[in-house]
């Protein structure tokens, strides 16, 4: 029996990555799929988000994550020192830790049990099974109230979901130092593309700080703010932005999995050329070739 499993970390972008990769080599090597969220504990910042939308993963108990774990290890002590292994083959997963930031092409030819630690922000990962992602990357739950309402509105405009990160990246001095945010002149740039683009263009606009965008990005064009399902349904947001037909992001796994999830067939989408403030991160597999980057 083959067992992939991937360690899951930080909040819901981060996650869809790590589960995108993890499922692409679970089906390549015919394997049973597991998730590791020990990471998600009682002081944890962050929660398990992914049990919202229709995966095919399960959650692996710590106990067996702990246990193959400790089996592995001694795998590779025994055939470091020439000794045979009596352990039951597949129950002991090679250990992959991302390497680098951009694709990693070996990492997808590793064969048998596998446990992935790591970002893995790279569409080429998953690229040839982006229909069975976005199919999983659907939230189980029917959209209702609020949400269905937006959704109408969504479907009946030219809209554009325009999304601002700011949160930790601006009260966190090392998230500050590592991401930064995007400046004002961006966002100018990217709305007149739009515009240009879209006849009677709708803005959408997603943000963990409405108040600051209210404030600061004055809009010309007809606009609505989503403010009413907060941080405990952030899948909500998810699944409206992967609704609008052309997508502004910031640098932001978040805003990034609304954009490539939806489906419209000819949309826009803007994204930051600079990914990173303070990281020379390579991040030209990041973003998709049909994607604008400002």
């Amino acid at each position: 029996m083959r067992i992939v499993i991937v360690r899951l970390t930080d909040g819901l972008g981060n996650q869809l990555f790590q589960y995108a990769i993890g499922r692409a080599i679970s089906l390549k090597n015919k394997a049973f799929f597991l998730l590791d969220t020990s990471v998600y504990g009682d002081n944890s910042p962050r929660s398990y988000r992914l049990d919202r939308f229709d995966i095919s993963a399960r959650v692996a108990p710590g106990r067996l994550v702990s246990f193959l774990m400790r089996r592995s290890h001694r795998t590779a002590v025994r055939a470091a020192s020439g000794l045979s292994s009596r352990m039951v083959p597949g129950l002991h997963p090679t250990v992959v830790q991302e390497r680098y930031f951009h694709f990693d092409p070996e990492v997808l030819e590793h064969i048998g049990s596998v446990y992935l630690s790591g970002y893995w922000q790279s569409y080429r990962y998953f690229d040839n099974i982006a229909s069975i992602l976005r199919r999983e990357f659907s939230v189980r739950s029917r959209q209702m109230g609020d949400n269905l309402a937006m959704a109408q509105l969504i479907a009946s405009t030219q809209s554009v979901s325009l999304h601002v990160r700011r949160g930790d990246y601006v009260s966190c001095s090392l998230a500050m130092r590592r991401h930064g945010v995007c400046p004002l002149e961006y966002y100018d740039a990217a709305i007149r593309i739009m515009a240009d683009r879209m006849n009677s263009p709708h803005f959408f606009i997603f943000s963990d700080d409405i108040p600051w965008v209210q404030t600061h990005i004055q809009l010309q064009y007809p606009c609505t703010y989503v403010t009413h399902n907060g941080v405990a349904n952030d899948y909500e947001d998810l699944r409206l932005m992967s609704q609008c037909k052309s997508h502004i992001i910031a640098n932001s796994t978040f805003g990034w999995w609304g954009a490539w999830l939806s489906q419209a067939p000819e949309k826009i989408v803007i994204a930051p050329r600079s990914w990173f403030a303070g990281l020379d991160y390579n991040t030209g597999d990041l973003i998709p070739s049909s994607w604008l980057r400002l």
